[in-house]
């Protein structure tokens, strides 16, 4: 049987910001699908840390979980919170910094 998902249990109800922990001046990432479609990543942000700027090929939808998090879209600053999204289109520069320790949700789908 194919398996698409990793890393994750199934079958079962699961507290999502559960899924990964913070760890002290670090970025935890936990991937959950990535194959050339898709890739899903749990991250866990530390106070202060940042995901330098980067883009991908794919739209990127960012769910941020619980905390509060500064996510900054080419030039734009946008400080989003735990319950909101942000979308990112493709081969648009972002960068990622954590205001407060949080958590997120990273879907990237590529066409």
């Amino acid at each position: 049987m194919t398996q698409f998902m990793k890393h994750i249990e199934k079958e079962i109800a699961l507290p999502l910001k559960k899924q990964v922990d913070h760890r002290k001046g670090q970025v935890v990432s936990k991937t959950i699908v990535q194959n050339e479609h898709v890739t899903m990543t749990l991250y866990a942000f530390d106070k202060d840390e940042i995901l330098a700027s980067h883009k991908h090929k794919g739209d990127v939808f960012l769910y941020i979980i619980e905390g509060t998090a500064q996510v900054t879209v080419g030039e734009v600053e946008n400080v989003v919170t735990g319950g909101e999204i942000i979308v990112i289109p493709a081969n648009k520069l972002y960068a990622v910094y954590a205001l407060e320790s949080f958590k997120m949700l990273s879907v990237i789908i590529f066409g």
